[in-house]
């Protein structure tokens, strides 16, 4: 894999947030309305992408033509991998558990370290680059939830977080009645990977256009 390579793709058009240079040039006379235009109009960019959020644009961020292979080998990877290790377990599958797994069952295939390498650039990369915003519920690749901190939802397949997210499910299936079917829930890093680069691996690797369908 051409690690700089991946990461000149990955960083194009977002250095000064796509402004070429003479442009900065011709503005820095007059700084403070210069910088206020630039943000009302990345607003704005920011804005009609989110709006029409399933149409590609050329400052996508794309997975590079040469790690495209690799990448598609972690995706289906990944797919292997939540079939062996069943929903439920998946959903809060640590990095290294999922390694782990892999490891030993054939049928998932150890991760190779192109793949590894490829997961992490993706994951310690700025996330507001793709189009996510607001704080990581993990901080580091190897980051698991703890199973004490969580409590699967019987019937559905997924966990929530013991104290106010349950206690706010409760609340509401007490209100609502049964018809209250909880969709989603914590995420450990193997389940938001799969999510994230499923989607772009269906809109042929674009991460930008992935975020955005998944915001």
């Amino acid at each position: 894999m051409k690690r700089r390579e991946f990461l000149k793709n990955l960083t194009l058009g977002i250095i000064g947030l796509g402004v070429a240079p003479e442009v900065l040039a011709r503005n820095a006379a007059d700084p403070a309305a210069s910088s206020q235009k630039y943000i009302d109009d990345h607003i704005r960019d920011y804005l009609y992408k989110m709006k029409h959020f399933n149409e590609t644009n050329n400052d996508d961020i794309r997975v590079h033509e040469s790690d495209y292979r690799t990448f598609e080998s972690v995706v289906k990877r990944l797919r292997r991998l939540e079939r062996t290790a069943g929903h439920g377990n998946f959903q809060i599958l640590s990095f290294d558990g999922g390694l782990s797994i892999a490891r030993k069952y054939s049928e998932v295939g150890e991760f190779t370290k192109a793949e590894i390498g490829l997961i992490e650039m993706i994951f310690y990369s700025e996330a507001s680059r793709y189009g996510f915003f607001g704080q990581k519920p993990l901080d580091k690749l190897t980051d698991r939830i703890r199973q004490r901190s969580v409590m699967k939802i019987p019937y559905t397949g997924n966990y929530l977080f013991n104290g106010h997210a349950l206690e706010t499910y409760e609340k509401i299936k007490k209100e609502v009645g049964e018809p209250v079917v909880l969709t989603s829930g914590v995420r450990g890093v193997m389940k938001q990977f799969l999510l994230f680069l499923n989607k772009a691996y269906k809109y042929q690797g674009n991460l930008s256009l992935a975020s955005r369908s998944l915001a």
